[in-house]
């Protein structure tokens, strides 16, 4: 009989998603930083970012929209996030995303306010 070879299982990789508008790259910057190094600090490989940047709510948000695929084809099963007004700055549009990515099988992970950059780090 033979042996058996181990499948390569591909790990999922973390994401996070970031929208800011009107366009601030200097916010932005600092976000990614801070997902980033959250990501690294809870044993995670570093984050895939999504970003929509100066995008409104309404808008279409081809980041996220990607984000969304790249979940349901299982590349994703964690996306840390700084706060739920990443999706939308109205409440129900962001439960409705929340619930979205739920069901796709993400967990979505609000980074904890020690780990999100100072207003002065974003002002700097």
């Amino acid at each position: 009989m033979g042996t058996l070879s181990p499948v390569p299982v591909p790990v999922p990789v973390p994401a996070v998603y970031l929208r800011c508008h009107p366009q601030d790259p200097r916010r932005m910057t600092a976000y990614q930083e801070a997902t980033r190094r959250f990501a690294l600090r809870l044993g995670m490989r570093p984050p895939t970012i999504y970003l929509d940047s100066g995008y409104a709510d309404a808008e279409h948000r081809p980041a996220f929209e990607q984000l969304v695929r790249q979940v349901l084809a299982g590349r994703h099963r964690v996306v840390l996030i700084p706060g739920p007004w990443v999706f939308s700055a109205d409440d129900a549009e962001s439960a409705a995303a929340l619930r979205l990515l739920g069901a796709a099988g993400c967990r979505v992970v609000r980074i904890p306010a020690r780990a999100r950059p100072s207003r002065r780090t974003m002002a700097a």
